[in-house]
């Protein structure tokens, strides 16, 4: 028989159920977690519920919140009429007592038979101090324990699981109690609040080294930019300098050229000056020659 394409739905309000949710998937079955159940479903329904040890895990003290109501803690009990009217296939769950195998063969067939002894399911081994925990949590809010031995007694609850209802659960988590494995665990715990207590630190330490990896960073964007700026400011210099040699090259040639102009018109002033005195001589002996001749006309007329 496959089940490759068997839907079924899963509502656990205020638990995590990573492990039965793989469990399925290795199954070949398609699980979907629900917020709420959903009363025009007809998909198989595992309703899964706490028992007294996982409350630990359900329950968040820290954040200040006050503790739940058992209507609160076990919003099962109020769905339960509503689901037995639906008429769709759905069953109790007890989260801390899950047998995958049996859970995949109910989500196949749920008018199947309950489970043979070797895949009933058992209670998972109670921590020493968690059970001590469970307990006084019971002892804080009997109410609790009343709300969970109703869902234990349903009819769709234990009874498919082919087990008696957890009515010695206070025994269960007494008997778990061992001073030396809680004086171990809460060693365990005081290194790793230790641990955490380093990692915090080595957190702040990395965040403040982050933090000056940025601004070297920045710094040498800075230097990037302010060694482009240089490179550009050098190339321009030597832009300068090539443009004034060169203007100075042709200041040069110009000055040569002009020198050679200026000795050229010093000898074109010579070459007139010797001309103009060569005129001047050739006018001063044309005028004596005219002297002469004048002073010799009247002679000849005479």
């Amino acid at each position: 028989m496959t089940t490759a394409s068997i839907p079924v739905e899963l509502w656990a309000p205020l638990q995590p159920i990573p492990q039965l949710l793989q469990d399925l998937c290795a199954a070949r079955l398609e699980p979907v977690l629900l917020p709420e159940p959903d009363p025009t479903s007809h998909v198989p329904l595992l309703v899964v519920y706490p028992d007294p040890l996982s409350w630990l895990t359900c329950l968040r003290p820290w954040d200040g919140s006050p503790p739940p109501s058992a209507a609160q803690l076990f919003p099962q009990l109020a769905h339960l009429e509503q689901l037995e009217r639906s008429g769709r296939p759905w069953r109790l769950v007890n989260g801390s007592c899950v047998s995958a195998s049996a859970l995949v063969a109910w989500c196949v067939d749920p008018e199947a038979a309950a489970p043979p002894a070797a895949c009933q399911p058992r209670f998972l081994p109670v921590p020493s101090l968690a059970g001590v925990l469970a307990r006084e949590l019971i002892g804080q809010h009997p109410g609790w324990l009343e709300a969970y031995r109703q869902l234990e007694h349903h009819p769709r609850a234990a009874a498919l699981d082919g087990r008696p209802p957890d009515d010695h659960c206070l025994e269960r988590l007494t008997q778990a109690w061992d001073g030396s494995a809680a004086l171990e665990t809460w060693q365990e715990q005081q290194q790793l609040q230790h641990d955490l207590s380093d990692l915090l630190e080595a957190g702040e330490r990395l965040a403040a080294l982050q933090s000056e990896n940025d601004r070297l960073q920045s710094l040498r964007e800075q230097l990037i930019e302010h060694e482009a700026t240089v490179a550009s400011l050098r190339q321009e210099l030597q832009d300068c300098r090539t443009a004034a040699d060169q203007q100075q090259q042709q200041l040069g040639r110009r000055c040569d050229d002009l020198s050679l102009s200026l000795s050229a018109a010093d000898q074109d002033r010579e070459a007139l000056i010797q001309r103009l005195e060569l005129l001047e001589g050739l006018v001063a002996r044309a005028a004596s020659a005219s002297r002469r001749l004048q002073g010799l006309l009247p002679r000849l007329l005479a």
